[in-house]
């Protein structure tokens, strides 16, 4: 199991990985361990300490959100008459927020010291999610009730804030907010999501699309301003970086990939996600420099893994990364072998 996995195994497995001359730098992979066939599974991001957050099944006590740090699986919990929960975001001081199903619906939360609590709807609603948190404790998500769904902003003195939608949407979501406070996520109608920047001074800004496309999200942003995400339909998405003040750009995919999703971006411009086919998906890792890379490429192929998915980097360019064994990745009947997780840490 996961849990157990986590909790027991310091004897983690440590390979000090030689990658390819394009690397600047070698990775050490840390196997954190693996899921369970079967187990639901999230796994979300990473903060500067290298902390990791998601929600597995594998706790035997319902579907719960994690905290991974060091030698130690924190189990969120849930709220109080809770047997769901999940955690989406963390920041660099280890708080933690997410959503969990209550008596009343989903309620969004914050775990700080070992304790979670709410953090409320908008007035009227009945349900609210969160997926994002900065360093000076400000939080975006959502608020749902008769009104629709609308993207908020918890202050870091507890108040609420609607963030509305942008003119032709009827519903929005906030999704990540930097420490300078500008948050990023999507808004629009049935069949057509747009991404959105906020800011406080401009208020709600469709971040547009690449040329062709109707539709785009943006998943992420750092402290400089960059927003990252996808443009096109859900089936088959490019990923995409929106530089500050500049014009959306493209990422790419691997080599006769068709698609591609951006998941998350350092303050250094580095992001990492998945490119993919029909018949499968891998993590890639994308510079300004070097372009789009095959993270399955940089580690050994004697470790047996082939990397699937990379969900967050930190500033220290620590991945986050969702592999399978036994080079089974590349089907969609893969459901049946185990899902290992692993942090992949430059070394100095």
């Amino acid at each position: 199991m996961f849990a157990r996995t986590l909790a027991i195994r310091l004897s983690i497995l440590l390979f000090l990985v030689s990658v390819a001359p394009a690397a600047a730098q070698p990775f050490t992979v840390v196997d954190l361990g693996t899921l369970d066939t079967g187990a639901t599974r999230v796994i979300r991001g990473i903060n500067a300490a290298g902390y990791v957050i998601g929600a597995s099944t594998t706790f035997g006590t319902g579907h719960h959100g994690f905290l991974w740090r060091s030698d130690a699986l924190v189990n969120l919990g849930a709220l109080a008459r809770s047997d769901w929960s999940i955690a989406r975001g963390i920041n660099e001081l280890g708080t933690v927020v997410g959503s969990a199903n209550t008596g009343s619906g989903v309620r969004a939360f914050i775990w700080s010291g070992g304790s979670a609590r709410e953090l409320g709807t908008l007035a009227g609603d009945s349900g609210s999610e969160a997926f994002g948190i900065n360093r000076q404790g400000e939080i975006v998500g959502s608020s749902s009730g008769p009104k629709g769904i609308r993207a908020v902003l918890w202050k870091s003195d507890g108040s609420i804030q609607s963030l509305g939608v942008l003119r032709s949407g009827d519903h929005a979501q906030a999704l990540a907010v930097n420490d300078p406070g500008q948050v990023v996520g999507t808004s629009g109608q049935s069949g057509r999501q747009r991404a959105f920047l906020w800011t406080a001074a401009g208020g709600l800004r469709d971040l547009g699309a690449l040329p062709g496309d109707v539709e785009s999200e943006a998943l992420g942003i750092n402290n400089v301003g960059q927003a990252i995400g996808s443009s096109g339909p859900v089936t088959r998405p490019r990923a995409v970086v929106w530089p500050l003040g500049g014009a959306i750009q493209a990422l790419g995919t691997l080599p006769a990939h068709d698609y591609s999703r951006a998941r998350a971006i350092n303050n250094r411009g580095e992001v990492v996600g998945h490119s993919g086919t029909e018949a499968g998906t891998r993590a890639f890792i994308w510079t300004a420099s070097d372009g789009m890379r095959d993270l399955t490429a940089l580690i050994p192929a004697s470790l047996g893994v082939v990397l699937v998915d990379a969900t967050g980097i930190n500033d220290a360019g620590t991945l986050i990364a969702i592999g399978r064994d036994g080079g089974h990745a590349d089907g969609h009947g893969d459901h049946e072998f185990p899902v290992r997780v692993l942090l992949l840490q430059r070394t100095p």
